[in-house]
């Protein structure tokens, strides 16, 4: 006698198939605690958020193509001319956003992104990074990848040459513009004819971790300036000590001025500390995971 066929029932959106393990879920991919970060974002222009005064708004082009759609909540998309999307606005909670900035391109590319933890970047044309920024500074690079300048947000005396004292200004196309003020004013500017847009892409921080706030980084260049200097008032100081003492036996016995010794114990000192932080930078290193192999 043949024996009977059982057929079985399935399906994807079952719940008692997910019970009974025939329906497997992927694991939540792993995610980085959110109080790593030293310092924590705090919204910008909240109340106007949240009074529902913003509404929905929408406006054209001449030629009837969309500009700008703009949702109650403060998220919304920027257009070109031709119908692209060119700045893609979403929330991460309430009165903080992102803000991603995309080429005119049929192959559209990234140009800029800003976070609102402090987080943000802008590339050049052919893709090298032209600005990085964290919560602690930034550095802006030419569009080869050198460096032209470097900034801690909280110093001001080392880096007159950058903001809040000098602004950054460039365009990323012909339609859209970045300034740099200072960490909690950045405008990202689209223009195009009559039709025209400002967003505040800056952060306001809140400490959150002092103890995770890293020790100033020694500058490799400027240190090395430094011992050049030493070097050469040393130099001329045993000159002026020839001419003035030509004949005296005790010539190499006699020291350099107190302030240029001075200027030298400081240097060695920062040296030692130079080679700390990087003993400490390649110790973090090699401590990190190793990224699985794809199988």
């Amino acid at each position: 006698v043949a024996q009977k066929m059982k057929t079985i029932n399935y399906q994807l959106s079952s719940q008692k198939c997910l019970e009974e393990g025939w329906t497997v879920r992927p694991p939540s991919p792993l995610t980085a605690d959110e109080g790593d970060d030293a310092f924590i974002p705090e919204p910008l222009n909240i109340d106007l958020i949240r009074s529902g005064r913003l509404g929905l708004v929408e406006k054209f082009y001449e030629s009837g193509q969309k500009f700008l759609t703009m949702f109650p909540d403060g998220t919304g998309n920027i257009f070109y001319p031709s119908g692209s999307l060119a700045i893609a606005i979403s929330s991460v909670q309430i009165g903080q956003f992102n803000y991603v900035v995309h080429a005119e391109m049929e192959k559209s590319s990234v140009l800029a992104v800003f976070e609102p933890n402090g987080y943000a970047s802008c590339y050049h044309p052919n893709g090298v990074v032209r600005l990085c920024m964290d919560q602690l500074g930034g550095i802006e690079l030419d569009d080869s990848g050198a460096k032209r300048r470097k900034w801690l947000w909280k110093d001001q005396v080392t880096h007159v040459h950058a903001p809040p004292f000098q602004p950054i200004h460039f365009s990323l196309n012909q339609y859209i513009g970045v300034r740099i003020l200072s960490q909690e004013r950045m405008v990202l500017d689209f223009s195009c004819g009559d039709r025209g847009k400002r967003f505040n892409v800056g952060s306001r921080l809140k400490l959150n971790h002092v103890e995770k706030i890293p020790p100033k980084e020694i500058d490799e260049n400027h240190l090395y300036l430094e011992e050049q200097k030493i070097r050469v008032e040393k130099m001329l100081d045993k000159v002026a000590t020839l001419l003035k003492f030509p004949k005296s036996p005790k010539i190499d016995k006699i020291l350099p001025p107190l302030h240029v010794t001075s200027k030298a114990l400081k240097t060695e000192r920062l040296r030692q500390e130079r080679a700390n932080q990087i003993a400490s930078q390649e110790a973090k290193k090699t401590k990190q995971a190793p990224i699985p192999a794809l199988s």
